[in-house]
């Protein structure tokens, strides 16, 4: 019960409540992993690395998802060193999340040769590639220059006909200008016969990215009007620059009961600012920032 209150606190931007119930609860009892793993999690997400350093010095019992923590923990507050000698330590028990987080990290610190390290690690324990960490190396190359890996990763999925995910896709389709690799997605998708709901969301993104927003919205039309869907049909109309058409997407996401993710406000802002509808763009930073 403990731990599922200071996961609502830590959800609705309450971290203090939620350090004053961890305090509560850690001077009483012995606190399983699970909990110091929300706590620290929470902490991250609202810049508390003190409070969350407090808790790394309570926990006693470390399984993979705490130590994954504090390797992010040690990733976003310029420790790195300290996340890649805890990596070492426990590579043998990596999971997903583990290399997502490393990668990222490497990514923010430009430890290109800690990143070929655990690349190399991923391959001698014949890990499969795919979901966060797919996204993360993606990424990673762009940056570090070398978009022919992250076409060689891309295409070496395909070919292992491993699953690609929308993330995975939307990070390449952010990086690669050339229109024909943009081309080739789309038929790609439209020589399937039943495609599947990411490759609706890749097809509504790549016509977005050429601006053919009739074409994208055909797709969206199709498909059912939930969250998910929604929030792609939002970022094409962001790329596209239809702020009326975004701010609708946006109170359609609400209606539904469920408070927009903060890369739905980016794309609806940004589509307001492109559309010049400052009255628009302002309400919405309103409720963003209800103090102001």
């Amino acid at each position: 019960m403990g731990t599922c209150i200071i996961q609502h606190y830590c959800n609705t931007n309450r971290i203090e409540d939620a350090w004053t119930m961890y305090k509560k609860l850690s001077s009483r009892f012995e606190l399983e992993s699970r909990t110091h793993t929300v706590m620290i999690a929470g902490c991250i997400a609202a810049g508390k690395f003190d409070y969350a350093d407090i808790v790394c010095q309570n926990t006693k019992h470390q399984d993979i998802e705490l130590l994954n923590v504090i390797m992010k923990l040690y990733c976003y507050s310029n420790r790195f060193s300290l996340a890649m000698n805890l990596f070492k330590q426990n590579s043998h028990n990596a999971t997903a999340s583990t290399y997502s987080i490393m990668i990222a990290g490497c990514n923010a610190n430009s430890a290109w040769s800690d990143m070929d390290n655990i690349v190399k690690h991923m391959e001698d324990t014949a890990f499969t590639v795919q979901g966060r960490v797919a996204t993360a190396l993606i990424a990673a190359y762009f940056k570090r220059n070398q978009p022919e890996r992250a076409y060689d990763l891309y295409y070496h999925m395909r070919a292992k006909n491993t699953h690609i995910d929308l993330a995975t896709y939307t990070q390449l389709l952010s990086h690669v200008s050339s229109p024909s690799f943009n081309f080739a997605l789309e038929e790609e998708i439209l020589h399937e016969e039943n495609p599947t709901v990411t490759q609706k969301h890749i097809l509504i993104l790549c016509y977005a990215r050429r601006d053919d927003h009739e074409s994208a919205m055909k797709v969206f039309e199709s498909m059912e009007k939930n969250v998910e869907n929604l929030s792609v049909i939002l970022q094409a109309h962001s790329l596209c620059g239809k702020g009326v058409e975004a701010v609708e997407a946006l109170n359609d996401i609400i209606r539904l009961g469920v408070s927009p993710s903060s890369d739905a406000y980016v794309s609806a802002l940004s589509a307001c600012s492109r559309s010049a509808m400052m009255e628009e763009g302002e309400k919405i930073f309103e409720t963003l920032n209800p103090s102001s």
